[in-house]
């Protein structure tokens, strides 16, 4: 008896398998024959909760354009859900050949068996762009810690990110005015090596080559971009035991500036005299050149003068 509905066997066990998650009360006796029976057991309380087992293992194999996953014991067939469009298919594998070119898309799998359909798989993204417009290299040194900034020729909107072929964090990469900035969150967990991220945006599929390295190189850890406010310019460096070497451009002299304790302080009097001699000058730009060991690095301060 199943919640008191009575069901015969001839063996010692009762399959429970189609029964839909709930609560059963179950009681069990022996016929001998139509008049000699026993008492019945006592009750046997089972909990159900079914769950079907999702698909896992879902990826994309880009060489072979199809969609990929673990096969499911038990199952009648799949759904496939492109962009939260169904389609359905009885094997592990999805031909995607019929997508737009050009377009991202989020792909996640439902496992059909004859009482049920599972939850879905876990999201995999993909994109269908081939074409490179163009390539950024930059390199990344685990040991300044910092955000990462890029001049590029380009001013255009970052839709998507893909690194190892799986979306990452776009609010951690922003692209404006002209300078792409990466977030140091986003890199410090890389391991010294090369990696490739795609970079989707409205004017089409970029590629961000990143060299990650772990060098003592000396380098500038406040902005290398200044607005004037009329103060001393106060800037901090991280030289790993190594030196300042030298200030130049503008016709800078070792007058117009001190560094000690990595911290470099350009005068006030400095702008002020280039502002005498030229004052409609928008921009002071500086170099600088720093050295620990064998690591040289050469940089530029850019001073922005506030126009009236």
């Amino acid at each position: 008896m199943v919640n008191n509905i009575r069901h015969t066997v001839e063996t010692n066990q009762f399959s429970l398998y189609d029964y839909p998650s709930g609560t059963y009360g179950i009681r069990v006796r022996a016929v001998v024959s139509d008049t000699e029976q026993s008492v019945f057991s006592p009750t046997l309380t089972v909990v159900i909760d079914r769950e079907f087992e999702h698909p896992k293992n879902v990826y994309v194999s880009r060489s072979a354009n199809e969609l990929r996953w673990s096969t499911l014991s038990h199952t009648t067939g799949y759904k496939v859900f492109v962009n939260s469009i169904e389609y359905e298919t009885t094997t592990n594998v999805f031909d995607l050949s019929f997508l737009d070119e050009n377009a991202v898309y989020e792909l996640y799998v439902k496992a059909v068996y004859e009482n049920g359909v599972s939850q879905e798989s876990l999201s995999v993204w993909h994109h269908t762009y081939t074409e490179v417009v163009d390539t950024f290299n930059i390199t990344f040194n685990k040991l300044q810690g910092r955000d990462v900034r890029l001049p590029i020729a380009d001013d255009f909107e970052l839709e998507f990110i893909f690194f190892m072929q799986a979306p990452t964090y776009p609010n951690l990469m922003i692209i404006e005015d002209g300078i792409l900035s990466i977030d140091f969150n986003l890199l410090e967990a890389l391991e010294v090596n090369t990696y490739t991220y795609e970079l989707i945006t409205s004017e089409g599929l970029y590629h961000l080559v990143m060299n990650v390295v772990a060098e003592q190189k000396p380098f500038l850890i406040s902005s290398n971009v200044i607005e004037y406010d009329e103060e001393n310019i106060v800037l901090e460096y991280e030289l790993f035991g190594g030196t300042f070497e030298s200030l130049s451009g503008a016709n800078i002299t070792s007058s117009d500036y001190t560094f000690s304790n990595s911290v470099l302080t350009i005068n006030a009097s400095f702008i002020e005299s280039l502002l005498v001699e030229n004052p409609e000058r928008k921009t002071v730009i500086l170099g600088y050149q720093l050295k620990a060991g064998e690591h040289i690095t050469i940089g530029y301060i850019f001073i922005n003068i506030p126009q009236d």
